[in-house]
């Protein structure tokens, strides 16, 4: 009898664990939901439990993300239980997807944070900046960045510092090696195109800003890569991003996972144009507002 009792309350809690949350990702026409005695219209960031049901009309869909970060779609018409739908949150998810639903699960949750901190918060280089002496700040997203040979933009930092006494200095090593490049500054970046010469021999360069011609911060990773690289890894995001995004959500998608990739010029393009296609949107808003190179 205890033997029974303790098969049936490991199953309990096996059955508990295994509940399934769902979130709307992105719908079109005209998908409702009842969960419990109420029905009512979707809306996407709603999350629903396994024993609700969504209703499809003619020609509508909508696609879900599940709270373990899997997502699917359905795109027939008819009334639909959630649990029905559980198998669909087992598939293999890219580390793209992992990242982004996280994201956009977390987002939802916890509306009033703010959106660039939010994002932040699910980037590969977390933090805000690196402090160094006279208050010298670069952004931690600087601390590995990759550019292709036709990025435009330009390595940043902040210091309270008179600029006359920095200078920008560019290594093949992350410490000693050889020195390729220093700049005495009169402004806080640098154009890329200043050292293009080096980026294009593929090899990896590491940069930093000097004090008083002394050396006191980490040097940053920087490496120019071949476009048949990034172009391999755009097409693997693009098939990762679910199906009924409209234009504005694929290029904001995309920048968030070129951001976790480390392509920063790239990220701040995509960001850009899911802003202009959604002026009205405060996380693309700030996305593109906080990736300004």
């Amino acid at each position: 009898m205890i033997k029974f009792f303790c098969l049936v309350l490991m199953c309990c809690c096996f059955s508990a664990q295994a509940q399934q949350e769902f979130m709307i990702y992105n719908y079109k026409g005209k998908v409702s939901v009842k969960d419990g005695t109420k029905k009512k219209a979707v809306k996407i960031g709603d999350k629903l439990k396994q024993n609700a049901v969504v209703s499809l009309q003619q020609n509508a869909s909508v696609t879900f993300i599940c709270s373990n970060y899997a997502s699917f779609s359905v795109n027939k018409k008819g009334s639909f239980l959630l649990s029905s739908f559980t198998d669909s949150c087992v598939k293999e998810r890219s580390g793209f997807s992992m990242a982004y639903f996280s994201y956009l699960w977390a987002q939802f949750s916890h509306p009033h944070m703010p959106p660039e901190k939010m994002r932040r918060e699910y980037m590969q280089n977390k933090g805000a900046v690196t402090r160094g002496p006279g208050n010298l700040i670069i952004d931690n997203r600087f601390d590995t960045l990759l550019v292709t040979g036709i990025d435009k933009g330009s390595l940043q930092w902040q210091s309270a510092l008179p600029v006359e006494r920095l200078s920008f200095v560019l290594y093949d090593a992350p410490e000693d090696g050889t020195l390729l490049f220093e700049k005495k500054l009169s402004h806080n970046k640098l154009n890329l195109d200043s050292i293009r010469v080096w980026l294009s021999k593929g090899s990896p360069v590491f940069w930093g800003i000097w004090v008083d011609g002394e050396e006191k911060s980490e040097r940053k990773y920087l490496q120019q890569v071949p476009e048949q690289e990034y172009m391999l890894l755009e097409k693997n995001i693009a098939e990762s991003i679910p199906e009924g995004a409209n234009t504005a959500e694929i290029s904001f998608a995309k920048g968030f996972a070129l951001e976790n990739h480390h392509y920063l010029f790239k990220a701040a393009t995509s960001y850009e144009r899911a802003s202009t296609l959604e002026p009205t949107n405060d996380i693309y808003k700030a996305a593109a507002k906080d990736n300004k190179y």
